[in-house]
């Protein structure tokens, strides 16, 4: 019921944050100007944003994110899917699979599972990924792997917890190695192979094309970072156990009693050990990824592992546990509760986050006409105007769809094309004015405190 609610509320109020307007100006360019990825200066891996950009294959005009946002939503229900495959194969009783699979969907959409992300793609081959590791199809496994480290490169911190479950099994020594060897491979080919392609591409630039592949840099730039934030990284965690109750009664339900923990995991079986430690092993990969950054979507790659290791131990807890369904029941309801107030309060935060999205095109478009070049300073205004007005990027081959963080504004300036914009709050900082063809101030509709100043790029007189 919730489920359908916010889906039904996203959909009449497609809301774009940051990440959806870079995602899909990538995409549209690709599909709609046959620009090439990796003449670009777009540092991500690209495979979400192929999958994710279909739809201009059939229409050239789209100016409306719907149709990516059903998308989006049709992968997070395919991964409930699959999760739910998870769990069955682990014997959990279909009920409890059942229950356990809503939340991770529940909790999917709430986690910014709404909005045009990559998470969603990444989840679902790494999904199949472990479906295959579990199955022992180990080439496949490896190969699922790097498919959604192609379709985002965090999913790369996986990959340890799939060469290692191999080793783990009962087999003699050079089987499990044969066994681990065959997920490297599957990994391994097809990313030499794409490589190889690249470095082609780069004049036999091969460590250009590694990085490039990583996602790390961008081509024509040794600029590079990371957004890590201990605070952000706690508030987010805390606000993961409130906003998202059923992890922290599920948590607290399996891990109440300490002893009893321990006496379980003591005699829980071979094989079943083995997935718990590979659950733990995924967890801690992807709890790495938040090095880079704390942004809530990143939480979709772990919330599963969570889940997954709290549903394989109560599956031992409720052979012994002489009031579970009592236990469960409170928990169900008391969740239920709280999901229903975490999906309320989401969904107030998007219909104003959509009002004030459409305000700001009226105000940009009307400024800016579409279709122009466009730089943003720092997220001065939401980059997903850059596919909600048409707008493409001041310079492909050196600026990409950057929100101008990882340069000056004097470098920035001087690799922007003749004729672009370049929005910004406060007026730059530079010596090179001679570039600057007009300028102009408005107030910012978003805050009337505040102001935006846009500059109109003339004629290159210097390149960097």
């Amino acid at each position: 019921m919730f489920l359908i609610l916010f889906m039904f509320v996203v959909l009449n109020n497609p809301f774009m944050n940051a990440d959806s307007g870079f995602y899909l100006s990538v995409a549209r360019d690709i599909y709609c100007y046959g620009e090439n990825y990796y003449l670009s200066a777009n540092a991500y891996s690209p495979l979400g944003m192929y999958l994710l950009g279909i739809p201009f294959l059939f229409f050239n005009s789209i100016n409306s994110p719907i149709i990516f946002l059903v998308i989006v939503f049709v992968f997070n229900l395919v991964n409930g899917f699959f999760f739910y495959q998870i769990l069955r194969y682990l014997n959990i009783e279909k009920l409890n699979a059942g229950l356990h699979t809503s939340f991770f969907v529940l909790y999917i959409f709430l986690m910014e599972g709404s909005m045009i992300i990559l998470e969603p793609f990444v989840l679902f081959f790494i999904l199949t990924g472990l479906l295959a590791l579990l199955h022992r199809h180990f080439f496949m496994a490896g190969f699922l792997v790097f498919l959604s480290f192609y379709s985002k490169q965090y999913a790369l911190f996986v990959l340890p917890g799939f060469l290692l479950y191999p080793l783990m099994g009962n087999n003699f020594y050079h089987e499990k190695v044969k066994c681990a060897l065959k997920v490297v491979l599957g990994f391994l080919i097809p990313f030499i192979i794409l490589l190889i392609l690249i470095g082609f591409l780069y004049s036999y630039d091969f460590n250009k094309a590694f990085l490039k592949i990583l996602g790390i840099t961008s081509v024509g730039s040794d600029a590079t970072g990371h957004g890590y934030s201990y605070k952000l990284f706690i508030y987010r965690t805390i606000q993961l156990l409130i906003g998202y109750p059923l992890l922290f009664f599920w948590i607290y339900f399996t891990f109440q009693n300490p002893k009893n923990t321990i006496k379980i995991l003591l005699v829980i079986n071979k094989s079943n050990m083995n997935i718990l430690l590979l659950f733990l092993l995924l967890l801690a990969g992807s709890l790495f990824q938040l090095y880079f950054a704390a942004n809530m979507h990143y939480f979709i790659l772990i919330i599963p592992w969570i889940l997954l290791i709290t549903a394989l131990i109560q599956k031992e807890f409720e052979l012994r546990h002489p009031k579970r369904e009592i236990v469960f029941t409170i928990v169900f309801f008391i969740s239920l509760l709280l999901a229903g107030v975490t999906t309320k309060n989401t969904i107030d935060r998007k219909l104003i986050a959509y009002k004030e999205q459409v305000l700001e095109s009226q105000f940009i478009g009307s400024v800016i006409p579409k279709g122009s070049k466009v730089q943003i300073q720092r997220l001065t205004v939401n980059p997903a105007q850059f596919f909600l007005l048409g707008y493409h990027s001041s310079n492909s081959s050196k600026l990409g769809y950057g929100f101008d963080v990882l340069y000056d504004a004097e470098t920035t300036l001087n690799r922007m094309d003749s004729g672009s914009f370049y929005i910004c709050k406060k007026e730059l900082q530079i010596t090179n004015w001679d570039r600057i063809e007009s300028m102009s101030n408005y107030v910012n509709p978003m805050n009337l405190s505040d102001s935006l100043i846009i500059y109109k790029i003339g004629i290159k007189s210097s390149y960097h």
